[in-house]
């Protein structure tokens, strides 16, 4: 039997930003999506960010020890690539610490020429796991400073503690 557990999020990234809209959605497969959008309170008009939590049910006992390492590694490529395809140009790359301490590479875009207005929307990517069934991809167009404050102090805990 799968049983789905409720967790807390918490980002220290400064009392400007709020947690707007909130979906969730699951497939057909089991497989859920939560998205969790950043807004920036005090700009109207300001860029926001988006979480995309992604949960895969793993039912049998092997899977559920799966290394979520390479499987995050695997979304993130397959993220990347689809973007590069799309014409979106990778401009930089940062490496930051997650709150556990693990590594997390921190992807700079510049939307595609056809999609680009005269000075160019330029927006970030990481993706990372939080256990071995869910990961997380942030898509932002905030500021590096404070990508890295939500890669850093994203933290993930149990509702039942």
């Amino acid at each position: 039997m799968l049983i789905t557990a409720e967790h807390n999020l918490s980002i220290d990234i400064g009392p400007e930003y709020v947690l707007g809209s909130r979906t969730l959605a699951q497939s057909d497969d089991g497989n859920s999506y939560q998205t969790i959008v950043i807004n920036n309170s005090r700009n109207g008009n300001a860029t926001n960010a988006t979480l995309l939590i992604f949960s895969i049910p793993l039912y049998a006992e092997d899977l559920a020890k799966m290394n979520s390492t390479p499987l995050s590694e695997f979304f993130e490529d397959t993220m990347l690539g689809i973007f590069k395809l799309a014409g979106e140009d990778l401009v930089g790359e940062q490496f930051v610490n997650n709150k556990m301490g693990e590594n997390v590479t921190l992807h700079s875009f510049i939307e595609s020429e056809s999609e680009r207005e005269a000075n160019g929307d330029a927006y970030s990517v990481a993706i990372w796991p939080i256990d071995s069934r869910n990961m997380i991809m942030l898509l932002s167009y905030l500021d590096d400073t404070t990508n890295k404050q939500i890669i850093e102090s994203l933290a993930v805990e149990s509702a039942n503690c």
